[in-house]
């Protein structure tokens, strides 16, 4: 009995010691954008999205922040009681989506800085009569804020506009993805070992 339990404690250490190393603070919740000022369409024929390869926006503050959730909604506060603007803005970067360059490229910063996205893959889909362009991808959200690592999450961006035009109305949204599938599974383990050090103990 005795050696059992002390197996039992292992197995209890080991389960103890893989939760910690799993116990990353990941980003939760969604952000969602609307454009302060449009933007054109680079690479191809100008204003034409059958050809488009990249979004080139206006510099600086570019982007409204429209909803926020999880620890993304303290945006909203904060940025209301940052100068200049009065309310929650964002900076988009110009990037080439076709291709997308090797290794991702930085997608959006919030105005406080707290939160931005790099987008690491991508899929681009056209609707050429209703002048309607869409992204959608996977990519990394990371933080300024201590404790909160950096976390997989998705990317969607909407452009629309006609074909003669230079310049194009646009909104865009990210979530985070936080990996769940780990602590779930050091779960199921510890409680395999409960049980069978229970059954180990009454025998």
């Amino acid at each position: 009995m005795k050696k059992s339990f002390i197996k039992f404690l292992g197995a209890v250490a080991l389960v103890a010691g893989l939760a910690s190393s799993a116990s990353a603070a990941y980003i939760q919740g969604n952000i969602r954008f609307g454009a302060l000022t449009e933007v054109a369409l680079t690479g191809g024929i100008e204003g034409d999205i059958s050809d488009a390869t990249g979004l080139d926006f206006t510099a600086g503050y570019n982007a409204t922040i429209t909803g926020a959730s999880g620890n993304f909604a303290q945006e909203l506060t904060n940025s209301l009681l940052l100068p200049p603007l009065p309310f929650a803005v964002a900076t988009f970067s110009d990037f080439t989506f076709s291709p997308l360059p090797l290794g991702g490229a930085p997608v959006w910063t919030v105005k406080s800085g707290n939160f931005s996205f790099d987008l690491t893959s991508v899929n681009v889909v056209r609707d050429l009569d209703k002048g309607f362009l869409s992204l959608y991808g996977l990519g990394v959200v990371s933080s300024t804020i201590s404790g909160l690592d950096a976390t997989p999450g998705d990317f969607r961006f909407t452009l629309n506009g006609r074909k003669e035009d230079t310049t194009f109305s646009w909104s865009s949204d990210s979530a985070a993805i936080p990996e769940g599938g780990a602590a779930i599974a050091l779960l199921g383990l510890s409680l395999l070992g409960l049980e069978g050090a229970r059954r180990r103990m009454k025998a």
